[in-house]
């Protein structure tokens, strides 16, 4: 980095604590909800973490600056990644009860 961009030292702490949202990546989660054609539980994760975000980042950003607004997206992002991981549990839930039946 400091090669490509040495007037820019400070930006790797960022960009380094900004890759941590690959670990709450959730294309599994989105890939699971499209194969299953769970689409009112597609729509839930995607408003959800929308509002999410609105509700986090900008307070966060007045707060804290650039910092605020990496903590709003890493939150927003795990937001998405525990209540995608709820949804894709519960309509599985569901499908074991319909076929318990």
């Amino acid at each position: 980095m400091g090669l490509l961009f040495p007037k820019y030292p400070e930006s790797v702490l960022y960009s380094q604590v900004y890759m941590l949202m690959l670990l709450f990546n959730g294309s599994l989660i989105g890939a699971h909800l499209d194969s299953r054609v769970l689409i009112k539980e597609k729509y839930l994760l995607k408003a959800g973490v929308a509002l999410t975000r609105l509700i986090l980042l900008f307070p966060l950003i007045g707060l804290f600056g650039i910092w605020g607004a990496i903590i709003a997206q890493l939150s927003t992002y795990l937001f998405g990644y525990i209540l995608g991981n709820g949804l894709v549990l519960h309509a599985m839930g569901k499908e074991r009860q319909a076929l318990g039946k």
